[in-house]
C-alpha cells in the first residue's frame, strides 16, 4: 500500500509538473488560435461591408444606366424625328419640282397641239384655195372667195388657238 500510495504521489506529481510546465505551451497555442479566430471574424466583417458596399454601388450604376439609357432613346428620337422632317420637306420639294416640271412640259405640249392645229388649218386652206384655183380660173371670184373664207375663219379662228 504504501508503494500505492508513493505512486499515487509521483503520478500527481509529474501531472502537476506537466501541467505546470506545459500550461505556457497549451495557453500560448490557445491565444494563437483564439487570435486567429478573431482576425478571420474581422476579416470576414471587411469582406461583407465591402460587398455590401461593393453592392450599393452597383445599384448605383444600374439607376445611372437607366437615366443614361432614358437620356440615349430620347435623343434618338429627337434625331428621328428632325430627320423625318428633313426628309418629309425633301420629298416636298421633289414633289413641287416634278409638278413644276409636269405643269412646263403639258404648256410645252399644249402650245405644240396649238401650233399644230394652226398648220394643219394653214394646210387645209392651201389645199382649199390650190382647189378653187383649179375650178374657178376666174381671179376675181377667187379674190372675192378667199376674203370671204378668211373672214369666216378669222378672228375667232385665231384667237381661239
Amino acid at each position: 500500500m504504501a508503494e500505492l500510495i508513493i505512486n499515487c504521489v509521483n503520478v500527481f506529481l509529474l501531472f502537476f509538473a506537466a501541467g505546470y510546465l506545459l500550461s505556457g505551451m497549451v495557453s500560448g497555442k490557445l491565444n494563437q488560435r483564439k487570435a486567429k479566430i478573431a482576425e478571420r471574424i474581422e476579416s470576414a466583417k471587411n469582406h461583407k461591408e465591402e460587398a455590401l458596399l461593393s453592392r450599393e454601388e452597383y445599384e448605383h450604376r444600374i439607376k445611372d444606366f437607366e437615366t443614361e439609357r432614358q437620356g440615349i432613346l430620347t435623343k434618338a428620337q429627337e434625331r428621328a424625328k428632325m430627320t423625318e422632317g428633313y426628309i418629309l420637306k425633301e420629298a416636298d420639294e421633289e414633289a413641287a419640282r416634278i409638278v413644276g416640271r409636269a405643269e412646263r412640259e403639258a404648256e410645252l405640249r399644249k402650245a405644240k397641239v396649238k401650233d399644230d392645229v394652226k398648220m394643219d388649218i394653214i394646210h387645209v386652206s392651201e389645199r382649199l384655195a390650190e382647189k378653187l384655183i383649179k375650178e374657178s380660173v376666174d381671179s376675181k371670184s377667187q379674190d372675192t372667195w378667199i376674203a370671204d373664207m378668211l373672214e369666216e375663219m378669222g378672228e375667232k379662228t385665231w384667237e381661239s388657238l
